[in-house]
């Protein structure tokens, strides 16, 4: 996954999933000291971008992760990384 500025917010871009039963990629975002929240869910295998328009705050730290759900109800956790 690679993060990055972007017109309006933070471009979060990773590769795609290569298991069996996909259904989406939800993608959580957290600050230091809260839980992560989801701001977002892609339901297209190949749609790899996402962009966190809600993320500018100024000097804030975020952290980003894109976690697989499966058809079975599973979740496949990707890494983490920061942006600002």
């Amino acid at each position: 996954m690679s993060r990055g500025p972007s017109v309006g917010g933070v471009r979060i871009e990773w590769t795609p999933y290569q298991g069996l039963r996909f259904q989406s990629y939800q993608l959580l975002r957290s600050v230091a000291g809260i839980d992560a929240e989801l701001i977002g869910s892609v339901y297209d295998i190949e749609q790899t971008v996402f962009v966190d328009s809600n993320a500018l705050r100024g000097n804030t730290d975020y952290l980003y992760q894109v976690v697989v759900h499966t058809n079975r109800d599973e979740n496949v956790p990707g890494p983490k990384y920061g942006a600002k």
